[in-house]
């Protein structure tokens, strides 16, 4: 009976193997717009991996930048839309939709200030109605409605960043300071809001201003998560007036982010050829595709060890966060700016309101019983890191 059972056991898997392996393998082509940094870097190529593994082999997807189809960014939803390309893994912030900028994108990329975090935003989208509103709405805004999303990359908060004097406990202080002050997506509107006399600018993500930083033309910089610090700040950083960013005058780091609580990249699929696909290949896709959000947190959260202890060493200052008063006006600053928004796109207010409705009913859970998510091992004996860090 043993032998038997055995014997059956085998021959189902062998002929699952058999029905999932085609005659003729699939080959098809995914442009990616991908930082190369942090846990963005090589998402494209591990995907690809993993699809090809889960397949055996019967679908391959070759890795292309945008350059080298010569296509411009701003198009690759419209040309998967129209079936011109199969897979493009793109910012939502980066994309129009049927040819015109989509409000919602930098909501999709960055969250809302003050809002979810990487893994309470997957919580939102996956369990509470997120992916079928977004998706809903792509599906309205297309030409074709043939563009199925997926986000195949989260990252983890990024700082507030580096600032060559201390940031003023007194708000109005802050705004008569004028600072000129690096930030992007919605924080940086909401940073505009609460603070109209700083000069706010922006640089592509990944990109360093290393000149206009060393220079002092640029007062204060939030770029990246600390997984990429090391890399950007100090491997790579280069001036005659110093040899990382510390050096340059920036000897004030500071910590929990506000305007930046996640980061994503997301996968964009044409229908049809999803369609077309096996099942088994369909499957390789949204298994793949989940399994690098999982990889993609945990490396860019286990790739910031150590790098602010190294900024310390440096000489500079770690502040825990942005004084209170600061943050109270870009808090406020954060409702005008959801009101405004909400006001002028229908699909913003339709999903800023499902996210509300989301921290509402979890707001236990997200308060993580009652303590702060800074706080939480910091309350804990023999946790507390031996680098010191400010509160002011």
């Amino acid at each position: 009976m043993i032998r038997q059972t055995f014997a059956l056991v085998v021959w189902v898997v062998a002929s699952l193997s058999t029905a999932c392996t085609p005659d003729e393998p699939t080959t098809v082509t995914l442009i990616a717009v991908m930082p190369p940094d942090g846990a963005f870097g090589s998402a494209p190529q591990d995907l690809a991996h993993n699809v090809r593994l889960l397949t055996d082999g019967s679908l391959t997807i070759d890795v292309q930048s945008p350059a080298a189809g010569r296509i411009a960014v701003p198009r690759i939803f419209d040309l998967v839309d129209a079936g011109t390309i199969d897979l493009a893994v793109a910012p939502p912030a980066a994309f129009e939709v049927n040819g015109k900028t989509s409000p919602v994108g930098p909501l999709l990329v960055s969250g809302i200030p003050f809002g979810f975090k990487a893994h309470e935003f997957l919580a939102w989208y996956f369990g509470a109605g997120g992916e079928a509103l977004v998706q809903s709405i792509y599906d309205r805004r297309s030409a074709h409605s043939n563009v199925v999303l997926m986000p195949l990359v989260v990252t983890a908060s990024e700082p507030p960043g580096f600032f060559t004097e201390p940031v003023p406990s007194d708000a109005d202080q802050f705004n008569a300071s004028g600072l000129t002050y690096r930030i992007n997506l919605l924080g940086a509107e909401v940073m505009a809001i609460a603070f109209p006399n700083l000069n706010l600018v922006s640089s592509p993500p990944g990109v360093v201003p290393v000149d206009a930083l060393c220079e002092q033309r640029i007062q204060g910089a939030e770029l990246g998560t600390l997984s990429v610090y090391e890399r950007l700040f100090f491997e790579h950083f280069s001036h005659p007036n110093g040899d990382n960013i510390v050096d340059c005058g920036f000897e004030h780091l500071y910590l929990s982010s506000w305007q930046q609580p996640m980061l994503s990249n997301w996968l964009l699929i044409n229908r049809a050829f999803l369609e077309s696909l096996a099942p088994h290949e369909q499957d390789a896709i949204r298994l793949a595709t989940k399994a690098q959000l999982t990889s993609s947190l945990a490396s860019d959260l286990a790739a910031s060890a150590g790098i602010v202890e190294k900024i310390r060493a440096a000489g500079a200052t770690i502040h825990a966060a942005l004084p209170d008063a600061v943050l109270q006006r870009l808090r406020a600053a954060t409702l005008i700016m959801i009101e405004q928004k909400s006001a002028l796109d229908e699909d913003f207010k339709l999903l800023t309101e499902s996210m509300r409705e989301f921290a509402v009913e979890n707001h236990a859970g997200l308060l993580y019983d009652g303590v702060a998510s800074d706080q939480r091992f910091s309350r804990m004996p023999g946790w507390r890191p031996d680098n010191e860090i400010v509160s002011d």
